[in-house]
């Protein structure tokens, strides 16, 4: 009986100890429950501070970049009241072909001596004194070319002669289009009579005025503008221009235009360097040389205006007159510096091709097969522009001029084609209105009034600019 009580005192003894312990235990349990607790309070508090904190710099961050962009907006807005194109943070959206346009434009050429639809895709910069040196020394190049070709006093005698110059337009205009299919006139390097086929004949279909949607609408006002502005880059201008491009025939032929086409090029930028006065407001001349080709027209002169046209000449393309000078006569000296002629005139091309070889220059020239699709591709370019009002002025025409000639045949040849001279655009003639060409002419002849449209050419350049199949750079 003992024995069955001191078990039981025992067992007794240690389940009190044993509640004790845990006792104790739960005791440093809950004392430490309590300690992270708190911690946990304590660093869900830090947090909290801290992300106030974050977002009252991030608050104060926002307000200096809303201040710093309202600056800059009342800047572009100042420019833009001064009659500059500049964009603004916000006015960016919408513009087309970022993307593609913001590479190597013009000969990869800064800002300064872009045109102002193009400046808006790139940041390089130019300083103001050396744009304000390049204007100042164009001006004086202007002045020596007046002086050179002033005008003649008004006297009966030089009365008298415009009237005959007069009479002769329209004589010459009238044995023009007597023959629909062309003219007898004196061709090749002996003078003979030569009969010319026309490449066109009659102005083409009249279409009723329609748009098909808004951008048709601001592409017609960036046609009609003198100085290109936002309608000429905005995106739905852009895809409208693209549109008619497509459907004349533009856009198999330009990767850029084209929208990524696998076709291989020959060259990868050329420069077209046209004769228009327009060159002589800058000196483009350095950037014109970063081209891979550079195409002159007719025999321009170069000797004197190589800061503003550069001085290599890859190609010459030359209408009739012009191929004589050069492979006929030979007085041309610049053209055997070039590499390749491509002459384009549908009359005794076989005898002044002869004469060019004989003299060692290349010689290309355009053929009946090639000629035909260019004038296709201008009628129905045409009339697309004719149906979005811009056709008032165009007129009966003849022949392609040799810019257009050059153009086409280049555009199948450059992956990206630099337009110069070609005077599109009249504020790029601000420097020298005046002019017709920068070597001096004031005034177009009376053969090429004749055969050409130049409205209609103007008009066909700027759409393909704005379509992004062609850069006119001045």
């Amino acid at each position: 009986m003992s024995l069955l009580l001191r078990a039981f005192h025992s067992r007794s003894t240690t389940n009190a100890n044993t509640t004790t312990k845990t006792t104790k235990t739960s005791k440093k349990r809950c004392s430490s429950l309590l300690s992270s607790s708190s911690c946990a309070f304590l660093l869900l508090f830090l947090l909290l501070f801290l992300c106030l904190s974050f977002n009252l710099f991030d608050d104060e961050s926002d307000d200096a970049q809303i201040a710093l962009r309202r600056r800059e907006e009342e800047r572009d807005k100042e420019d833009d009241d001064a009659g500059g194109f500049t964009t603004t943070i916000s006015s960016t959206n919408g513009i087309g072909d970022a993307s593609v346009r913001r590479g190597k434009a013009c000969g990869n050429a800064p800002k300064a001596f872009l045109p102002d639809d193009l400046a808006v895709f790139f940041d390089a910069s130019f300083s103001n004194e050396e744009e304000e040196e390049e204007e100042e020394t164009s001006k004086n190049v202007l002045e020596d070319v007046d002086d050179e070709n002033e005008d003649e006093p008004d006297t009966f005698h030089n009365h008298d002669r415009r009237r005959r110059r007069r009479r002769q337009l329209l004589i010459s205009r009238a044995r023009a289009f007597a023959n629909r299919n062309g003219l007898t006139m004196p061709t090749g390097c002996d003078e003979k009579m030569g009969f010319v086929k026309h490449e066109n004949f009659g102005e083409g279909a009249k279409p009723r005025i329609v748009f098909k949607n808004e951008g048709e609408k601001m592409l017609k006002k960036c046609v009609e503008t003198t100085k290109r502005g936002e309608d000429c880059v905005n995106i739905n201008a852009v895809e409208a221009a693209k549109g008619i491009a497509k459907t004349s025939g533009f856009m198999t032929t330009t990767t850029s235009g084209g929208g990524g086409s696998s076709k291989k090029y020959q060259y990868e930028s050329c420069a077209l360097v046209g004769n228009g006065g327009s060159v002589l407001r800058k000196k483009f001349g350095k950037y014109i040389n970063n081209h891979d080709v550079i195409v002159r027209f007719n025999m321009a002169p170069i000797g004197g205006f190589e800061q503003h046209v550069g001085n290599r000449t890859d190609v010459w393309v030359n209408g009739h007159e012009a191929s004589k000078r050069l492979c006929c006569i030979g007085s041309a000296k610049m053209g055997a510096h070039a590499k390749d002629h491509v002459m384009w005139f549908p009359a005794k091309q076989n005898v002044i091709k002869s004469a060019c070889e004989k003299r060692r220059i290349k010689t290309k020239a355009l053929s009946d097969r090639e000629i035909p699709g260019y004038v296709a591709k201008m009628n129905k370019m045409r009339y697309e522009s004719r149906r979005l009002g811009l056709g008032k002025n165009y007129d009966n025409w003849l022949q392609l001029t040799t810019g257009a000639h050059g153009l086409f045949y280049f555009l199948s040849k450059c992956r990206r084609v630099s337009v110069y001279g070609f005077s599109v655009w009249k504020e790029r003639n601000a420097m020298g209105e005046n002019l017709d060409q920068y070597g001096g002419r004031k005034s177009k002849v009376h053969s090429g009034n004749i055969f050409h449209d130049w409205s209609m050419e103007t008009n066909a350049w700027k759409i393909l600019h704005v379509a992004n199949v062609l850069d006119v750079c001045t």
